[in-house]
């Protein structure tokens, strides 16, 4: 029970509460005399006790005036040092208001087209990289490419019939101008470029050059001022000619001649089909960067194949230490690091191993960003066979491990603040099923950097997937930044799961090259690129839709036979070379009056299109068939609006190809299958529609029916493109389209004046395919 301090009435001075007791219960101050009951009180006693009682209250009010005076003087001296204080700093709402807000994550993400470039013939699944080219002071664009006449062994006749005769034709880089989109110079190489660097000026010319990596041992290093071939890695001992090469790296002068050298992997095994249990040695190699001569090269330590872009990076006493990986899709494989110092002496014994599958190998690139805060990175990666991995960069110690049963990643993560704290976190992208190719459904999620926990759930779903890496764009504050990623998906079975099979005797390329929203649910595929910050719910906005641009990506297409036609009538002593292909009724029935249009055309951008474009008429394909693979990942750029702080420019690019002409099994086929494969005596009777098969054609022939069942008898009018039915006078080609556009992160409403900007190209954390310079490092923030 509360009670004023100041009440002196006679209960108070008898009682007290005891709480103990509760607030009803009262025990007297000074306990009745009980041997006294029954005197009679005394009349002086009386006296003396009111006496008492006025004493008491003057005391008290004396006290009461004291506390009063000194609360006054207490609340005049604040007053006195609030008033002194206005003219240093603001008071009450006013310090509030004046105090630094923290930067709001932008709630609002737009997105509008600064140009498109579109390529006949061309493919790509290369990295996109920035470099001033033409002095204009914009960062121009160059790209790797492959054509649709790529392959192994392939007759010289194709770059005569499709390329104008440019030979080599079936690879190369590509420069456009950053502002336009116009190409600039192309650069064609033995076999499609997929791996590009072009971080350092090896011609002393003021212009960046790159080294440009790709298939069946295609290496050079090509002028990025004009294109030229500086240096060609060429046949020699260290050189496989199956063998690919990757993502190469700049290092120091290792010769001493004044000019950064080169390292690169060298390996790969294309031609196999997975499980074989042979397969080619994968290597590491030291090139010139003056020349391209070899300095010195080495098998990597398990004698295992490598499909690894190698890494260097410095430790804590100052050893530059190279990481690279081995093993395949079904081949194990390990992480390694060994110092370049041991490395350029062949010391190869002194390879340390990082991580080791005893399944599938190391294949994926990683990040290198300094999680302890002990100034060395360290190192996280999507390993190709189920789990994502942060290794202490110093000392090999795994920081954290995150697990996607039964999946494989092609994809290097994306590293940026998601969440509010101070340690950055990662995109992952897994596809989950057997394994390659076949893929049932695939997830996309952000973990945690701290711990490796999933801070996107449920992770976002789409059917086919995409092996293209995702980026990030690096925004103010923490927990701000946005992340960029592709989905592929089948209309209306948009993120849906569900087994499938191939029938037996596709090899695994055309199984990759298969239309898999066609084979498994008999519509069409699309594909998005999307972006998300944690002030976006997932899965964000759309930044590109496959469905909206079909015209722009389809338009331009080249009828290539119609070119191989048109040359064949020109050149007839390459006729008999054609009958032999194809016989001489395939060519008399075809209408000799079609010639492609835009013959020899390297491309036309959006800004030159005009109402003079012509709608084709195809002899042979068509190009309602074509269906999209993402691989290629694109690259922030500084945005082409230099005044406005909230913008940033994304460059990407897309292909699309004929697909391989494909049947698979559905579970639902599965009993039809097994009811006629328990009938396959009849294959031994004379009268038997299968008499004579052996037990693998008679399979294949019941998978085939099977699923022809299933599809009803449904109509196929595509154009498809094969490896089994290769022809060098008919093949079918699609195209490549490259676009920039313009991201605006803002926020709305009062908002908008604590919204976060977008951060500098210079100071974007990861800003491309292996980071913002293809080293794989991440760049932190100042």
């Amino acid at each position: 029970m509360w009670r004023p301090e100041n009440d002196c009435s006679d209960e108070d001075d008898e009682m007290e509460t005891v709480e103990e007791k509760g607030a009803d219960t009262w025990i007297p101050l000074i306990q009745p005399d009980r041997g006294q009951r029954g005197r009679t009180r005394r009349p002086w006693l009386s006296h003396q006790s009111e006496k008492r009682r006025h004493m008491c209250l003057l005391v008290v009010m004396f006290v009461f005036l004291l506390m009063a005076m000194v609360t006054m003087v207490i609340a005049i001296v604040r007053m006195m040092e609030d008033h002194d204080a206005c003219d240093h700093v603001t008071t009450g709402a006013d310090t509030a208001a004046s105090k630094p807000k923290a930067p709001l994550g932008c709630s609002r993400l737009s997105v509008q087209d600064v140009w498109t470039a579109t390529f006949p013939q061309l493919l790509t699944e290369s990295a996109i990289r920035l470099l001033h080219v033409n002095g204009d002071g914009v960062l121009d664009v160059v790209t790797g490419f492959g054509t649709g006449a790529d392959g192994y062994h392939i007759p010289s006749v194709v770059c005569d019939l499709y390329f104008n005769g440019s030979f080599p034709c079936f690879g190369g880089l590509l420069a456009l101008d950053g502002a336009t989109g116009h190409e600039l110079w192309r650069s064609f190489a033995d076999h499609e470029i997929f791996g590009v660097n072009c971080n350092e000026d090896i011609s002393g010319d003021g212009v960046n050059d790159c080294l440009a990596g790709g298939r069946s041992g295609a290496f050079q290093a090509v002028s990025g001022r004009d294109g030229r071939v500086l240096w060609k890695f060429g046949p020699q001992e260290a050189k496989v000619d199956m063998m690919n090469l990757y993502t190469a790296q700049f290092l120091p002068d290792m010769d001493g001649d004044g000019v950064p050298d080169v390292l690169a992997a060298h390996g790969g095994d294309p031609l196999r089909e997975p499980g074989s249990l042979y397969r080619l040695s994968g290597r590491l190699l030291i090139l010139s960067g003056k020349d391209g001569k070899v300095l010195r090269w080495a098998e990597v330590p398990d004698r295992r194949e490598t499909y690894y872009s190698p890494q260097v990076y410095t430790r804590q006493d100052g050893r530059l230490t190279v990481l690279f990986g081995t093993g395949g899709e079904t081949h194990p494989g390990s992480l390694w690091r060994i110092s370049l110092d041991d490395l350029y002496e062949g010391n190869m014994d002194k390879a340390e191993v990082l991580y080791s599958d005893p399944q599938k190998g190391v294949m994926t690139p990683p990040v290198l960003v300094d999680l302890t805060a002990d100034g060395t990175v360290d190192i996280v990666m999507a390993m190709f066979n189920s789990t994502v991995v942060a290794m202490d960069g110093e000392t090999g110690e795994t920081l954290w491990d995150a697990s996607f049963p039964m999946s494989e990643s092609y994809s290097t993560p994306a590293v940026g603040f998601y969440n509010d704290d101070d340690v950055p976190d990662f995109m992952v992208h897994y596809q989950h099923g057997p394994g390659f190719p076949i893929y049932y459904q695939s997830h996309t999620t952000i973990l945690d950097g701290r711990n490796g926990q999933p801070l996107v759930v449920p992770y976002i779903r789409d059917t086919v997937g995409a092996q293209a890496s995702p980026l990030a764009i690096s925004v103010e504050g923490h927990g701000n930044d946005v992340f960029l990623y592709w989905v592929a998906d089948c209309t209306g079975y948009e993120g849906e799961s569900g087994e499938f099979d191939f029938v037996k005797g596709t090899n695994v390329h055309e199984q990759s090259r298969a239309d898999f929203c066609k084979v498994r649910f008999k519509t069409s595929g699309y594909s998005q690129l999307a972006m998300m910050s944690g002030n976006t719910a997932p899965p964000g906005v759309t930044i590109y839709d496959s469905r909206d641009r079909f015209h722009l990506e389809h338009d331009e297409t080249v009828n290539t036979t119609a070119m191989a036609l048109r040359y064949i009538q020109q050149h007839p002593e390459v006729r008999g070379q054609y009958q032999e292909w194809l016989g001489e009724s395939d060519m008399e029935g075809t209408d000799k009056s079609e010639t492609e249009s835009g013959r020899g055309k390297r491309g036309t951008t959006q800004n030159e299109k005009s109402g003079e474009r012509r709608h084709r008429r195809h002899v042979g394909p068509h190009d309602e068939g074509g269906v999209q693979r993402l691989l290629s990942t694109g690259t922030l750029a500084p945005s082409l609006d230099a005044s406005d702080p909230q913008a940033i420019d994304v460059l990407f690019a897309t292909y699309w190809f004929y697909p391989a002409k494909t049947t698979v099994l559905l579970p639902e086929d599965e009993q039809c299958v097994q009811d006629m494969m328990e009938n396959e005596v009849q294959r031994f009777s004379p009268d038997n529609q299968y008499y004579g098969f052996d037990h693998d054609a008679y399979e294949h022939v019941v998978e085939e029916k099977c699923a022809s069942a299933r599809l009803n008898g449904t109509t196929d009018s595509a154009t498809y493109q094969s490896q089994t039915n290769y022809n060098p006078f008919n093949v079918h080609m699609g195209a490549m389209t490259i676009y920039r556009v313009k991201i605006r992160c803002d926020c709305t409403g009062e908002e908008k004046d604590q919204c976060s900007r977008v951060l500098p190209y210079s100071e974007q954390g990861w800003a491309g395919y292996m980071g913002t310079y293809g080293t794989s490092h991440y760049v932190p923030r100042t």
